[in-house]
């Protein structure tokens, strides 16, 4: 029985599914510049990541003919496209429920003073503000002026706007912690 597809695989097939094809290299660019932050783009993870999937069938690649280095052309398989639906509609609680930071990092405040406490809030309310700028600079791309990507951002934004008012009331608990 083949192994499960890690969740940073199901994206890069996903991905390289909506370019059609690209190379190891232009996926790392994918993932380094997006603003979602959460896939790594490394050389470490990214080549290995695409000789797992070509060897599991899910890719096929072909040398670059445009480049002078030994560049190979990514594109997805029909047995890829089956694993991308599959993981979209594994909906199970456990697999949509996002890893959150920020949650996290707040289960561990009453390790910090009082002001600390404050300055780490203030630092989160000011990294959801770069992040939305981010983002916005990310989504004005031609690539992203699509309905569905337009609503993927407004959907970012409402979250982060979430987020804040959760931090802004975080501000007035951790007052209370002693």
């Amino acid at each position: 029985m083949p192994r499960a597809l890690t969740n940073l695989e199901n994206v890069a097939l996903a991905h390289l599914w909506r370019l059609g094809s690209c190379t190891a290299h232009e996926l790392r660019q994918a993932f380094a510049s997006s603003s979602a932050g959460r896939y790594s783009g490394s050389p470490g993870a990214i080549y290995p990541l695409m000789k797992r999937l070509e060897g599991a069938e899910l890719v096929i690649s072909k040398p670059d003919a445009n480049g002078a280095q030994k560049k190979r052309v990514y594109s997805i398989t029909r047995s890829g496209r089956r694993a991308v639906k599959g993981w979209m509609n594994e909906l199970e609680a456990r697999s949509i429920f996002p890893d959150d930071p920020l949650r996290t990092r707040f289960q561990y405040l009453k390790l910090l003073t009082r002001k600390e406490r404050i300055e780490w809030i203030n630092s989160a309310l000011e990294a959801l503000d770069r992040q939305d700028a981010l983002t916005r600079l990310e989504y004005q791309s031609d690539e992203y002026q699509n309905p569905i990507d337009q609503y993927i951002l407004d959907g970012i934004l409402k979250t982060n706007r979430l987020r804040r008012s959760w931090l802004s009331r975080a501000a007035d608990i951790v007052q209370e912690i002693t």
